[in-house]
């Protein structure tokens, strides 16, 4: 392990933990070692708040422990996707004994070098690049990606982050509303912490703010006067309790759960005016303004516009759109960006029913029934754009299968 003794992984951590969590990745590093030649990866890296040194810490049975999942990227050497996955498969096998043991999820990434290397700029990507530590292999194998800039990131993006975070508040609708156990309420939270979070980044990325340190956005999130001070109240909340959890703020996040969601829709409504240049107080006419300049955003660029070509001959089994610009729009757009447009018929409750209705076509849902849209989406989410989604699912017991709706 190539770590200085120094290195700090927590926002506001003792020594103890920091020396936990240091153990930890010593660990993860000697079953990579163990698994692959020193010639099979480039390196082997701490992404995510730990990478940043702003990992969040917790009390229990008063002492600090970790309170997130570590998150490792190994990058290979090799392209074949077969050895990767029996690699995955062995490197998963071991971790699960070293979860149990310590208590904390871990969880193992692979991509290969070239793959990286040929990756356009992405907001996880410039995240990784700014905010990583090098456990194992090349030092400067990560942080040589200098194409990974903030200012070539695609706003949509950036969209696809905020519904990304959006489906965990939706989530959070399809939990047992009798289910108040501690690990339930425990995911709600978490669930409600990154998606205020993950809305948030998005505006500040719209307003041209966005930072992959923690501790900076919440810096500039106060200071972005344009937005209501109620959402920046929210952010800067749901970041302290990602710093570090207790129990007073979670009675107090358990409690803001309606809110939450009513400040959450107006900064996606904020953020999609200024994405897309057009004006929207509310989701009236939303879905086909937004495919209209949909057919626009990413044909600036020779690479954008080949994307979204390869798109094209993909079959629709629903026209989302009412005039030809629209339907040439959704036909440039992937399965994911679909499904972000129809997100708010689905996640919000004072959408039209033409929107509705088109949305449940779309997701073959049982109905127009918010209830039926949720379900229905999460599921096309899970098979179109998540592939760890069942997992998540069935380690959660949560079912999506179609209910009829509450009178």
């Amino acid at each position: 392990m190539i770590l200085p003794v120094n290195e700090k992984f927590t926002h506001c951590g003792s020594s103890n933990v920091e020396r936990v969590i240091r153990e930890i990745v010593a660990v993860v590093a000697k079953v990579v070692s163990h698994t692959l030649q020193a010639d099979d990866f480039h390196s082997l890296v701490l992404i995510g708040g730990y990478g940043r040194g702003e990992g969040g810490v917790r009390f229990v049975h008063g002492s600090e422990a970790p309170n997130n999942n570590l998150d490792f990227l190994l990058i290979t050497q090799k392209r074949n996707p077969a050895l990767r996955q029996i690699w995955q498969q062995q490197i998963d096998q071991q971790l699960e004994s070293i979860q149990d043991h310590y208590g904390i999820g871990l969880d193992l990434s692979m991509i290969s070098g070239s793959a990286l290397q040929r990756s356009p700029s992405r907001i996880m990507w410039y995240d990784m690049r700014c905010g990583h530590k090098t456990i194992l292999g090349d030092p400067d194998f990560v942080s040589s990606m200098t194409h990974f800039k903030i200012d070539r990131i695609p706003s949509w993006d950036a969209h696809n982050l905020l519904v990304n975070r959006g489906t965990l508040l939706m989530i959070n609708h399809c939990l047992p509303a009798d289910d108040d156990s501690r690990q339930t309420n425990q995911l709600r939270i978490r669930h409600q912490v990154k998606a205020i979070i993950g809305y948030g980044d998005a505006i500040l990325y719209t307003y041209g703010k966005y930072h992959w340190s923690y501790e900076e956005k919440q810096r500039r999130m106060k200071r972005l006067f344009q937005i209501d001070s109620s959402f920046r109240d929210l952010y800067d909340q749901a970041m302290k309790y990602r710093f570090r959890p207790t129990n007073n703020a979670m009675h107090e996040m358990l409690s803001s759960s309606t809110r939450v969601s009513k400040q959450c829709e107006k900064i996606h409504l904020e953020f999609e005016s200024r994405r897309l240049g057009i004006r929207f107080t509310d989701w009236s006419n939303y879905l086909e303004l937004a495919l209209r300049a949909g057919s626009r955003e990413d044909t600036k660029s020779f690479l954008g516009l080949m994307r979204s070509l390869r798109t094209i001959t993909r079959h629709r089994s629903e026209r989302l759109g009412r005039s030809w610009p629209a339907r040439i729009g959704q036909r440039l757009l992937t399965s994911q960006r679909e499904l972000g447009l129809v997100f708010p018929a689905a996640m919000y409750p004072n959408c039209s029913p033409e929107f509705q209705a088109k949305a449940s076509r779309l997701l073959n849902a049982e109905g127009s029934h918010p209830q039926q849209l949720q379900r229905a989406f999460l599921s096309t989410w899970g098979t179109t754009v998540d592939q760890n989604f069942s997992r998540f699912l069935s380690r959660y017991n949560i079912s999506l299968v179609p209910v009829e709706p509450a009178l």
